[in-house]
């Protein structure tokens, strides 16, 4: 009984239960499009995610934004044009950055209305693999 009792909290500590991020609010899969709803109220840590788009499938990755939120958006993929943040008034990019040495795009997106949705939206024809990494850089005030 002592060897269970002390095990658990082993087990719970472990790198994987302090690492798993706890992002994802929803998944809705349609017929064409997936979508991914974003939160980082319940984990700082960040949001990562590795896949493939092709053909006609679209994949969204919407972050919940608040007034004054800012969030680090890298996309990693052999096929320079498979992600981008979707232009919306309620966000601006303040940064975007192409390393052709890594095939990686660094984006920077600042929420400037009260409340909204970041839209990181994929597509390929026809197909390919990214990888996602998101992370919070600043919180609202609210």
């Amino acid at each position: 009984m002592k060897f269970r009792s002390l095990f658990l909290p082993l087990v719970l500590l472990s790198p994987l239960a302090l690492s798993a991020p706890n992002h994802l609010l929803k998944h809705v899969k349609g017929l064409s499009r997936d979508y991914y709803y974003i939160d980082f109220s319940r984990d700082a840590l960040s949001y990562k995610h590795k896949d493939m788009v092709g053909g006609e499938h679209e994949k969204h990755y919407l972050l919940l934004g608040f007034e004054g939120d800012r969030f680090k958006v890298v996309i990693q993929s052999e096929s320079s044009d498979v992600g981008y943040v979707m232009p919306d008034d309620s966000y601006i990019v303040e940064s975007n950055i192409w390393n052709e040495k890594e095939q990686r795009m660094t984006i920077t997106v600042v929420v400037i209305s009260q409340q909204t949705w970041v839209d990181i939206s994929f597509s390929a024809y026809p197909f390919a693999e990214y990888q996602l990494d998101v992370s919070k850089l600043t919180t609202s005030k609210f």
